[in-house]
């Protein structure tokens, strides 16, 4: 809440320093209340969490868990509350707010290459071949280098990996080939490398918010869509869309950040039981997304959607070309085409 000092009296000044004086400078920056000993020992901090994902999915689950077992550990010292849904905006607006200081954790992935461009390696179609692949790279010497890129370029820490199932393409009509796929008007997100190799594939790629989507479908303006399959049942896609194309053509992570900022201001003992919620609740999301996974072409298969296995040879050689258009990431798509 914004308050307009000019219009308080003099005594309120007198008696808002005397009280900031009293709790301590330190504790009005972190945001602590409840000081009952002096020593900050039995403070509560309160932790605020945005996000845009749908409630029920894998990644939603994991951070409510990582929020019930923080405050378990924390012993009573945090306090966290959690917005989903968009409910305090876009995931580029809630990376804003971390900024200001208004939010202090979400998961997100692909707006953050607006502050740690090096991390758009991830977006490469077919770079990856499965989510065992994804997972021992992030684990690796490139997933840390770039999480400590994030923390130097974009003051936040990557707490948590959540790995996402394989993209796949939707369609109102059967995908075999690559040459199906030309002219095709596909939605996409916001990367140009991720345009460009739909544009090599021969496609008409459409950059468009999500939340866009499904009205777009409905109205013709974009023929097609890509995302994995959980996101396709959570957001009613087989309504607009009756094919989909098992591609699997991009594996790529969701980071959970939270601000290094605000991170540094809690107390050892507050940081040791985030750091051990988020172990466990990275390895809860993870058993819940297998199962997420395995589930998600049954329910699509209910729903009449009609499956395909297209040759992917094609799509393969068609993006090699993008690669080379970007030599700055040169060196980690050779590293992470070795920890196949």
């Amino acid at each position: 809440m914004k308050i307009n000092f000019k219009n308080v009296l003099p005594l309120f000044f007198l008696s808002a320093f005397l009280l900031l004086a009293g709790c301590g400078e330190d504790e009005a920056a972190n945001g602590e209340t409840n000081n009952n000993d002096g020593n900050g020992s039995s403070d509560t901090h309160e932790l605020v969490i945005a996000h845009n994902g749908e409630k029920g999915l894998s990644w939603t689950l994991g951070i409510e868990k990582f929020a019930e077992l923080a405050e378990e550990y924390a012993d009573g010292k945090l306090d966290i509350k959690i917005y989903d849904s968009g409910q305090l905006g876009s995931q580029e607006q809630v990376l804003e707010s971390i900024e200001l200081g208004t939010v202090d954790m979400t998961y997100v992935f692909e707006p953050l290459t607006q502050w740690v461009p090096e991390i758009g390696v991830y977006n490469f179609l077919f770079l990856f071949d499965s989510v065992e692949h994804l997972r021992t790279v992030d684990e690796g010497e490139v997933g840390q280098e770039l999480k400590e890129l994030v923390k130097e370029k974009a003051g936040m820490r990557v707490l948590m990996s959540y790995l996402r199932d394989g993209r796949q393409l939707t369609t109102n009509n059967p995908i075999e080939s690559v040459d199906d796929v030309k002219g095709l008007k596909i939605r996409v997100a916001g990367s140009n490398v991720v345009t460009k190799s739909w544009e090599a594939m021969g496609a008409t790629p459409v950059p468009m918010p999500m939340n866009e989507v499904f009205s777009a479908l409905q109205q013709g303006v974009i023929e097609g869509q890509e995302n994995p399959m959980s996101i396709i049942n959570a957001r009613n896609i087989y309504e607009v869309n009756d094919h989909v194309a098992l591609t699997n053509h991009q594996f790529s992570p969701v980071w959970v950040l939270i601000s290094e900022e605000k991170y540094q201001g809690f107390p050892e003992d507050v940081q040791d039981a985030i750091q051990r919620a988020s172990e466990e609740a990275q390895e809860y999301e993870f058993e819940l997304a297998e199962e997420e996974w395995a589930e998600q072409k049954s329910i699509l298969e209910e729903q009449g959607v009609t499956f395909t296995n297209p040759d992917v040879s094609g799509f393969r050689e068609a993006v090699e070309s993008v690669y080379e258009e970007y030599p700055e990431y040169e060196s980690y798509i050779k590293k992470i085409k070795e920890a196949k």
